[in-house]
């Protein structure tokens, strides 16, 4: 979902208040000075939940859940919240383009998946994992009744 910053603006110039609700930040990074129309992120995280702000210029961000693709055009003080296991393809649209991302966890190598493949093996892997213990939960249920 697409959020917007609060925006104070005054005299002595412009405030922009983000909300990171979803999450408790253990990291904070800036992406920028990337050459105008480059496509970067490629990959998912296991665990690590994040938000994907955008602080200057614009940025076109697609987000894949593995069963659907959703873009999004973000102009400065937008931002998105990203759940773990999320695919994200994120292009800068010109060179004054900057991305803040508050993330949940430190870095960790291990967290990142970079194989598109392995990425929807894993999402199959998680939804067939929900539906069994589903089934199993009914069929207890059924037991019990």
């Amino acid at each position: 979902m697409k959020l917007s910053s609060k925006l104070v603006s005054g005299e002595r110039g412009d405030l922009n208040e983000f909300s990171f609700d979803k999450i408790d930040i253990k990291r904070i990074f800036v992406v920028s000075n990337v050459p105008s129309e480059s496509i970067r992120g490629h990959h998912a995280h296991k665990n690590t939940r994040q938000y994907l702000c955008c602080i200057a210029g614009k940025l076109e961000i697609v987000l894949d859940n593995g069963n659907e693709r959703t873009k999004y055009f973000l102009e400065k003080s937008d931002y998105l919240y990203q759940d773990s296991l999320i695919w994200s393809e994120i292009k800068f649209i010109d060179e004054e383009s900057k991305l803040l991302v508050a993330s949940s966890t430190e870095y960790d190598e291990n967290d990142y998946i970079r194989d598109y493949k392995k990425f929807k093996k894993m999402v199959l892997k998680k939804w067939i994992k929900k539906i069994t213990i589903k089934l199993l939960y009914a069929e207890v249920r059924n037991t019990i009744i």
